[in-house]
């Protein structure tokens, strides 16, 4: 990618997060915490956004979301290395995009799965979550209740906030952005959805054709039929095309993708596919990739027909990867690195049940019991969670033997 279209790109996404947060979202119906912020913005719970300094260079990246896709967007995050750190060109350098950043993983045991509370219902909940993450990136004392016991501890401020689960763009999106607008501050918030859209631009030009490979609930909650639009309209495109199918019948990546492209080629769409997002996290990308490969080599005649659906310039499009460029363009035309002479580091945080939350509403693990978790009322007046150094105990042994096995950089610096 040349320095100009870095440079175009990194404005116009300087642009979309200034149109995206412009004004309050008609006819959307806020969560009550939002809503009371909105009404009065004196409260306590206006002060992390009214004192963000959008030019500091100190804070970290935080990022929220379910426990492995959190980590395993963490792991790619410590060792990107996508750009050249000295004119920002795509062009690997073998220094870390993020050399001297601190990343804070925020992994939410407490709240997740999300698609629960679509099934019930609850999506007012999910909202009310997702605000109070944002809020509580930004200050992490925002929320602590008088009652609460748990020790205070040093976690520090965002400069940048990723949320990592694609149903946060559908259920939580507007809340954080009219915050966002209400403030006047521009604060840096990447969903991975759009930082996927956005994304294409980094490396293709208008007029692409983009396919989405999703799971049932994300298809389900309308999130690429929200992002696309906005994202299109941003970047004045009229062109470009995208095409969402979820080949969930299908356990393996060479059949995901081949019972991708036969849905694509029977919905007509036409043209070659200039990417596919892939935004499904039981996708293992690199068999996903090796699905590609194989099938673009492929002389079979039930093959031809297929690859023919694939440009020249053809590319899988990941959350990680997607969101990492979409941050480092975002931090380096605000100019926020740290600019220090380090490799990328970690601070490891856990949701937990908070302590000012009645025991009888716990199972026998001290966690939420799902009836509570997912029914309960959103904005009770405190935060029915708490975000607290991650330890091994909050966590089952599948899940950290994961860690150790496939998020080994991440893995190192939480056992250090």
């Amino acid at each position: 990618m040349s320095n100009h279209r870095a440079l175009y790109f990194a404005a116009v996404l300087l642009l979309a997060l200034t149109v995206s947060c412009n004004k309050r979202e008609v006819g959307h119906n806020f969560a009550p915490l939002v809503e009371r912020i909105l009404s009065d913005t004196t409260r306590a719970e206006f002060r992390p956004l009214s004192s963000f300094d959008p030019k500091s260079t100190d804070g970290v990246i935080s990022l929220f979301g379910t426990p492995y896709e959190v980590a395993r967007m963490t792991e790619y995050l410590l060792s990107a290395d996508n750009f050249n750190n000295v004119d920002g060109s795509f062009k690997a350098d073998s220094l870390p995009d993020f050399a001297g950043e601190i990343f804070s993983p925020v992994l939410d045991l407490a709240n997740s799965p999300y698609q629960d509370y679509i099934d019930v219902d609850s999506e007012m909940l999910l909202e009310d979550i997702v605000a109070r993450a944002f809020l509580s990136a930004l200050d992490t004392a925002v929320f602590r209740s008088p009652s609460d016991t748990l020790p205070t501890y040093p976690r520090k401020k965002a400069k940048i906030v990723v949320f990592t689960s694609s149903l946060f763009s559908a259920l939580g999106a507007a809340d954080v952005d009219t915050l966002n607008a209400v403030s006047g501050r521009k604060i840096p918030v990447i969903f991975a959805p759009a930082a996927m859209a956005e994304y294409l631009y980094i490396r293709h030009s208008k007029g692409m054709n983009v396919g989405v490979l999703t799971t049932p609930a994300v298809l389900g909650a309308g999130v690429y039929s929200s992002v696309f639009p906005k994202v299109l309209k941003e970047h004045a495109d009229q062109k470009s095309t995208y095409s969402v199918f979820c080949p969930d019948t299908v356990r393996s990546e060479a059949g995901k993708l081949r019972s991708f492209l036969s849905m694509y080629e029977t919905s007509g769409v036409g043209g070659p596919l200039t990417a596919i997002i892939v935004d499904d996290a039981s996708v293992d990308m690199d068999a996903m990739r090796e699905a590609v490969d194989a099938l673009v080599s492929s002389d079979a005649p039930q093959d031809v027909a297929l690859k023919s659906h694939l440009a020249k310039d053809f590319e899988l499009v990941s959350p990680d990867k997607a969101v990492a460029a979409v941050c480092y363009c975002l931090m380096r035309n605000r100019n926020i690195f740290t600019h220090k002479i380090a490799y990328p580091d970690a601070e490891c945080f856990v949701t937990v049940p908070s302590y000012s939350v009645s025991p009888a509403v716990l199972d026998a693990m001290g966690a939420f019991a799902h009836g509570y978790k997912y029914d309960r009322i959103p904005d009770e007046g405190v935060s029915a969670f708490s975000v607290v150094p991650m330890k091994d105990e909050y966590f089952s042994r599948a899940f950290l033997e994961y860690l150790e096995n496939y998020t080994p950089n991440l893995f190192s610096l939480y056992v250090r």
